[in-house]
């Protein structure tokens, strides 16, 4: 037994070896693989397929689509954060995974800061205010009003302590002034779900994955918590432009490889990376899902995961919002 343990060791110090000294010219010569922390069919698998399908035709490579779900992107990402850092696997990194999870889950395997190096943004899904369709208000200053005059007996679901939902309530409370109790759940459908059987006043969900019951009208949209509308919902307007100036929040979608990734090699996938996010037809593509692209350097992901992170923590302090212990 003890044998067979050195051998898978040297086995692996071989193939690392390998890896290493793979010359950067022919990077990448076999298939990347892209983690997804979330489960297939969702609004990040969906962005996800696209995305990889410009790419791998951008660097003449196959690109590989790994679902692992669970623990709130924190098994996928962890995974990646352990891989190899010869560049065949990236992970899709989110607001809610490199923003959140650091701040509200105080036990993660894994450091955002030391253990990624970032690749390039992809995209931002904006959210949606939504209600049932029988709800007593038809707009955010209906629904502001109504929050007003029934103080504490208004409530919102989300996906959990520290989830984007969860958060975006948070900011509507901070900046109208009302009062409203968190109903959480375990997942973002089963959120809407709440609101679709009126169990719970409202929630914000993820435009992608709402636009299809706001169009079936088994759901109310109030207001877009981006700062322009939506193409998808040209007919709902922002919430900041509804009585709330400057109210947004979205949620945003990256890629992200090990530490110690070589330079060369982050540079090329972000090179490619750029290209595809720059693109016209998929721009129209995104827009019919409801999401915006997204793109810059290597370094906006972790610019922009510090910058989120300290507005994240003023309103914690400013909300009273609880960290898990």
């Amino acid at each position: 037994m003890k044998l067979r343990n050195f051998l898978l060791l040297i086995g692996v110090v071989i193939s690392s070896s390998v890896f290493a000294i793979e010359p950067i010219d022919s990077y990448p010569s076999r298939p990347i693989k892209i983690v997804v922390p979330y489960g297939p069919g969702g609004a990040a698998d969906q962005l996800t397929r696209i995305i990889s399908e410009k790419l791998s035709n951008e660097l003449r490579q196959a690109i590989v689509i790994e679902n692992i779900a669970g623990g709130g992107t924190i098994i996928g990402t962890d995974k990646v954060a352990k891989a190899l850092p010869d560049g065949y696997t990236l992970v899709l990194c989110s607001s809610t995974s490199f923003v959140n999870n650091p701040i509200f889950k105080t036990n993660l395997p894994y450091k955002v800061d030391s253990d990624f190096v970032g690749v390039g943004l992809v995209s931002a899904s904006p959210m949606v205010l939504v209600s049932a369709p029988q709800a007593k208000f038809n707009s955010v200053s209906d629904f502001v009003r109504y929050a007003k005059e029934n103080p504490g007996k208004v409530s919102y679901a989300s996906a959990g302590n520290g989830s984007s939902l969860q958060l975006a309530a948070e900011l509507f409370q901070a900046q109208t002034g009302i009062k409203m109790l968190h109903i959480p759940y375990k997942s973002n459908i089963e959120a809407t779900q709440a609101v679709l059987s009126n169990q719970v006043d409202i929630t914000f969900d993820i435009a992608l994955s709402s636009v299809s019951l706001i169009n079936a009208s088994k759901l109310k949209a109030l207001g877009i918590t981006n700062l322009r509308r939506l193409a998808i919902l040209e007919n709902i307007p922002t919430i900041a432009e509804s009585g709330v100036p400057g109210f947004e929040i979205n949620a945003w979608y990256g890629l992200a490889a090990p530490s110690g990734t070589a330079p060369e090699i982050i540079k090329k996938l972000n090179i490619a990376l750029q290209k595809v996010t720059k693109d016209k037809d998929l721009k129209i593509k995104f827009d019919q899902l409801g999401m915006e692209l997204l793109s810059g350097s290597s370094d906006t992901v972790m610019a922009l995961t510090t910058k989120e992170r300290l507005s994240l923590m003023s309103l914690i302090k400013t909300r009273n919002i609880q960290i898990d212990q």
